[in-house]
């Protein structure tokens, strides 16, 4: 177990998460959180040689997954995100800077020793930022179907 903080660089979770997956000859990773989540996944790369297929805005996300937005936005319950941000713009996350970043989609064949990682911006637990045709949250997505 390691403590991760805004603003940190801690060298011991990266090797944690390092070490999960070092021995696995070929895999997907993908880091859903805040910003928070998207410096571990920065930290965490070892290298940065995959194109980025996907990366999205503050207020494109549905978009550049290729997915389509509700016909209308409901606002989150007291217990839901967004609350700033994102509450007064639909379809907009409260984090500046959390552009979610997919690689090697367009790979039809993953080679052996192979590592794709992959960040999909997601900020609360019960989170109604990108409300899609696909449900109401944003956990309810598939980009990858």
């Amino acid at each position: 177990m390691c403590e991760w903080v805004p603003h940190s660089v801690n060298i011991e979770c990266s090797h944690m998460v390092a070490s999960i997956y070092k021995n696995i000859d070929t895999h997907r990773i993908l880091f859903i959180g805040d910003s928070t989540m998207k410096r571990l996944y920065y930290h965490t790369l070892p290298e940065k040689n995959l194109t980025v297929d996907t990366i999205t805005e503050r207020c494109n996300w549905i978009e550049n997954f290729g997915m389509t937005k509700s016909k209308i936005w409901n606002p989150p319950l007291k217990t839901m995100g967004p609350v700033a941000y994102g509450l007064k713009n639909s379809w907009c996350t409260d984090c500046n800077g959390c552009q979610s970043q997919i690689h090697g989609l367009g790979l039809k064949y993953v080679e052996k020793n192979m590592t794709i990682y992959n960040y999909i911006a997601v900020e609360f637990a019960k989170d109604v930022e990108m409300q899609s045709e696909l449900g109401n949250t944003t956990r309810n997505f598939s980009i990858l179907s």
